[in-house]
C-alpha cells in the first residue's frame, strides 16, 4: 500500500512538472527569440529566428497525444507561418512566407506550401510539399526530396534558365547554392 502511494505521488509530481515546463527548457538550439513566454502547452516567441530565417512572432501549443507517445509536437501559428514542428524530427505541413536573415543567401523571400520534412537518426526519411524562392532575378520553385542526411530542393525558374539548390539538414540549417 505504501509503495502504491509513493508511486502515485512520484507520477503526480512528474506530471505536474511536465504541465508547468517552460517552453524555454525544450527550445532547440537552432531557434532563437527575443522573448519566450509560456509553457509547452501554450507559449509565444517574439522575434523568432530559425535556420537563418526570420519567423517573426509565433504562437506554439503542444499536442498532448504526441507527448504521450514520447514526441514533442508543437503547433505553429504566426503571421508568416502555420504548421507543426516535431522537435528532433522535423516539420509537418508547414506553409510559410519567410525572410532570410543571412545576407549571403541569394533570396529575398522563401515560401513553403504544405512542406513536410522528417529526419530519423540524422537521415532524411520524408520530404514533400513545395518550396519557392524569390530572388532579384526570378521566382524559383521546386519540390523537396531526401538525399542522405539532408532534404534537397532543386529550384528552377519557369523557363529553366536559372537554377538553385536548397539544402536543409536535420538541425534545420538551410544553405542555398
Amino acid at each position: 500500500m505504501m509503495r502504491t502511494r509513493i508511486l502515485m505521488v512520484t507520477i503526480g509530481l512528474a506530471l505536474g512538472a511536465l504541465i508547468w515546463l517552460p517552453l524555454r527548457a525544450i527550445l532547440p538550439a537552432g531557434i532563437a527569440a527575443t522573448a519566450v513566454d509560456g509553457t509547452i502547452w501554450n507559449a509565444s516567441l517574439r522575434g523568432a529566428e530559425a535556420g537563418g530565417l526570420a519567423l517573426g512572432d509565433v504562437q506554439l501549443a503542444a499536442e498532448p497525444p504526441a507527448l504521450l507517445g514520447g514526441n514533442i509536437r508543437l503547433g505553429l501559428q504566426g503571421p508568416a507561418l502555420q504548421g507543426e514542428a516535431v522537435l528532433g524530427s522535423g516539420i509537418d505541413g508547414l506553409s510559410a512566407s519567410l525572410l532570410p536573415l543571412d545576407a549571403t543567401l541569394p533570396a529575398q523571400r522563401i515560401t513553403t506550401s504544405n512542406l513536410t520534412l522528417r529526419f530519423t537518426a540524422g537521415q532524411c526519411t520524408t520530404a514533400t510539399g513545395q518550396v519557392e524562392v524569390i530572388t532579384s532575378l526570378a521566382t524559383l520553385g521546386g519540390a523537396p526530396r531526401c538525399a542522405g542526411d539532408a532534404a534537397l530542393v532543386d529550384l528552377a525558374s519557369p523557363d529553366g534558365l536559372i537554377t538553385l539548390r536548397a539544402r536543409i539538414d536535420a538541425a534545420g540549417r538551410l544553405t542555398l547554392s
